[in-house]
């Protein structure tokens, strides 16, 4: 890279200004710190920095490290909420709640003496 374009990336120069609207005066002052470098790819790796961010880990251990250190609960609890919201839906939007209810209505009648009566009325 020649000192014509790197005084481009300088301060005051238009490649400058350009990205210090873009990226803030820190952006465009490392854009400008990687173009001192003269290697070729250092420009193009600042801007790319600067415009996505730092590179996002691709190892599963430290991903997986760094949820247990920051959220522990956060996997966990969000099963358990699925699990907990699923079987409430499939048992309360299906008949099985009537079959419950008519279990439970006929358990209490007899609980109460209900054959009992039944038997008075039927002997009468």
């Amino acid at each position: 890279m020649d000192q014509t374009l790197i005084a481009r990336y300088a301060p005051g120069g238009d490649l400058y200004d350009q990205y210090q609207a873009s990226y803030g005066k820190a952006g465009a002052d490392a854009i400008y710190a990687a173009a001192q470098t003269g290697e070729k790819t250092a420009v193009t790796d600042a801007i790319v920095k600067q415009k996505y961010g730092n590179d996002l880990q691709t190892s599963t251990a430290i991903i997986f490290g760094e949820q247990v250190a920051t959220d522990p609960l956060a996997a966990p609890l969000a099963a358990a909420d699925t699990f907990t919201t699923n079987t409430l839906k499939s048992l309360f939007s299906s008949w099985t709640v009537w079959v419950v209810v008519i279990i439970a209505g006929v358990a209490l009648f007899l609980y109460m003496g209900g054959s009992s009566r039944v038997k008075g009325v039927l002997a009468k």
